[in-house]
Formats: C-alpha cells, sequence, structure tokens
C-alpha cells in the first residue's frame, strides 16, 4: 500500500487506503480462481489470519492444505485487481469511495475515538473480536 503514496497525495492516500480496507472486509474471496471452485467467503475484518481462518472453517479444510494455498493467491490477485480499478478511477476522475465503514464502527468510536478512551483508530466492525452490543465491556465499570 506503500505505492499508493507515490501516486496521490497524503490525504487522498489515506481515502484510498480505507476504500481498500472496507473493500477487503467485506469481499467474498476468492473471486479469482484458476484452478478449482473454492468457498468464497467474506472475512468481516482486515486481519489476513482472521479472514483466513473463517475460510478454512467454512471450506472444511486444514491450513496446510493446498486449496488454502489457492485461496491466499486467489485473494492476493483480487486485491491487486481492486487496487489497479480503484487508481485507474483515480486518475480518471471518477473515483467515489463505495466501501465505508460499518455501523458500529460509529458507535464505538463514539468513545473510543477521542472522548474518554482514545484508545484506537478502528475502522472495522469492533465487535467481531471484542462482542456484541449492548455490553462489549462486561468486565469493565464505567
Amino acid at each position: 500500500m506503500a505505492a499508493i503514496g507515490l501516486v496521490v497525495d497524503t490525504e487522498t492516500a489515506m481515502q484510498l487506503v480505507d476504500e481498500l480496507f472496507a473493500w477487503f472486509q467485506g469481499f467474498a474471496f476468492p473471486e479469482y480462481q484458476p484452478e478449482e471452485e473454492l468457498p468464497r467467503v467474506p472475512g468481516n475484518s482486515s486481519l489476513c489470519h482472521v479472514q483466513v481462518t473463517k475460510w478454512l472453517q467454512e471450506a472444511g479444510v486444514r491450513q496446510d492444505s493446498s486449496e488454502r494455498s489457492m485461496r491466499c493467491g486467489g485473494a492476493s490477485a483480487d486485491v491487486a485487481k481492486f487496487t489497479v480499478e480503484m487508481l485507474n478511477a483515480y486518475a480518471d476522475n471518477a473515483f467515489e469511495s463505495a466501501h465505508g465503514p460499518v455501523p458500529i464502527v460509529g458507535e464505538c468510536m463514539a468513545c473510543h475515538g477521542g472522548g474518554g478512551f482514545s484508545d484506537t483508530r478502528a475502522k472495522e466492525d469492533c465487535t467481531e473480536c471484542h462482542g456484541n452490543l449492548p455490553d462489549p465491556h462486561p468486565d469493565m465499570d464505567f
């Protein structure tokens, strides 16, 4: 993603990176599948290991399988394709953000984004790892 900064100014680069991450979280990988039909599973995370773990569970395969390698290769191709399409749209003055944080991010960031707990810069579904609302912090006394 550092290459994006070589093409555009910092503010625009951040918008493009935000778009890429938001797309990545919701996209059902892998679209690109040259060898065999694999399940397509959205990971709901920008973290690769979370995405792969969810895919392995849904696909019912082991982490050391050839299918996992094909999934990751396909996901890499999908990310490269999306990034090139996004940069081309930007170059043609046609880029519009189509993906954004899920609504729960606004709720979490109301406290964690600068209020009493400015301890994160999250832009993805916090409940994916930190539990479901209304009380994702059952052990904390506010």
